[in-house]
């Protein structure tokens, strides 16, 4: 989801700043791979930066594994949200929407 929403974030900006071509502050003209007046490519200037420091190594982060006190909430929220008190009327249509599936209850 963070991947995805950096990539719409980016978009939005590119987009707003696609019609000001002389006033551009998120992304020059020659940061990134262009074609110049004579029809040539010509690579951008990101290519230039220092590539080594972009990326930390992390190491281990450890097992990806959730507490067992979110997993005890994360069973405890579906059993709510499956049941008959906490369901709404259109979760299983959306759920499934353009698919053929026989929900049992």
């Amino acid at each position: 989801m963070i991947v995805l929403a950096t990539v719409c974030l980016h978009n939005f900006i590119m987009k707003q700043e696609g019609h000001a071509q002389s006033f551009k502050q998120y992304c020059l003209p020659t940061y990134v791979d262009h074609v110049n007046e004579n029809g040539d490519w010509e690579p951008g200037e990101w290519r230039g930066e220092a590539r080594k420091n972009n990326f930390q190594d992390l190491g281990r982060c450890g097992g990806n594994r959730p507490a067992l006190g979110a997993i005890q909430q994360r069973d405890m929220l579906a059993q709510y949200f499956l049941s008959e008190a906490g369901s709404v009327e259109w979760q299983w249509r959306s759920t499934f929407r353009g698919f053929e599936v026989n929900v049992l209850t």
